[in-house]
């Protein structure tokens, strides 16, 4: 299902994003995300502690529900650094506002930009392979209006349904999700891997070309950094703040470093 693909150069990436037609479409179709280590699974942040220190359904839920009550008690205290109405919005958009303050969720971050997810696969761990993934957006929404429960919070929430990933659009952005031209997916089994779940659905009708995989190699890491900071990808430009120029500089001593430059 997904087509598997290991980049030789700078120009094959290129060619590859374009024989997807990926540029050729007025909207962006496809949602890219990129990891720094080629084997790490797609599981959301959530679902990575579920990993390391397995629980039951049980208290996964009641963990995750916890969170949610204390984030939207404690926001508050912090003024500005949280918006004034966000508890107008259903418990979903909840997850994407705590997503962007580091709080664990069920909700997997990807990008419309292959170029976005390029820098996370080639960010860190610079010793091995990176990854990239990408599904069609569209066909996968497809997917799941035909042949899976629609999108609630109570789906969610209650963990009920057949297991599936649904692609989500950001209720608001911030300046970090505007600059990464960032969405989401989330899936009603707070315990599954999102890979396996697109993979599942995309195969029901065995729709071939609609998922992608990169593998970007260890040797090519440093090049892709410097090619990236050309096109204005970097650290200062995707993460707004001091945070970001910081990110920004390690960065440019890495490439200066390996580069003797």
């Amino acid at each position: 299902m997904w087509t598997q693909l290991r980049i030789k150069d700078w120009k094959h990436f290129i060619d590859f994003i374009e024989a997807i037609e990926h540029h050729k479409s007025p909207l962006p179709f496809w949602n890219f995300r990129g990891q720094a280590n080629s084997t790490w699974d797609l599981l959301p942040s959530i679902s990575r502690i579920f990993k390391d220190y397995p629980v039951d359904l049980k208290k996964a839920l009641g963990i995750e529900l916890n969170m949610y009550r204390e984030f939207l008690m404690s926001r508050k205290l912090y003024g500005s650094f949280a918006p004034d109405d966000i508890t107008e919005y259903k418990n979903i958009a909840q997850f994407m506002e705590m997503q962007h303050y580091s709080c664990p969720t069920r909700v997997l971050d990807w990008s419309h930009s292959p170029y976005v997810a390029l820098y996370f696969a080639i960010d860190n761990e610079l010793k091995h392979d990176g990854k990239i993934y990408g599904f069609h957006n569209s066909n996968l929404n497809q997917m799941n209006k035909k042949y899976f429960e629609d999108l609630s919070e109570d789906l969610i929430l209650e963990n009920r349904g057949e297991p599936t990933v649904y692609p989500l659009m950001l209720a608001r952005h911030n300046e970090r999700t505007l600059s990464q031209q960032g969405v989401f997916t989330i899936s009603n089994d707070i315990f599954a891997d999102h890979y396996q779940l697109i993979s599942n659905a995309l195969s029901k009708e065995n729709l071939k070309e609609n998922a992608v995989e990169m593998t970007i190699p260890k040797e090519l890491k440093i090049e892709f950094m410097a090619r990236l900071r050309n096109m204005n990808i970097n650290g200062l430009t995707l993460f707004p703040g001091l945070d970001g120029l910081g990110k920004s500089l390690h960065k440019l001593a890495t490439i200066r470093a390996a580069t003797n430059t």
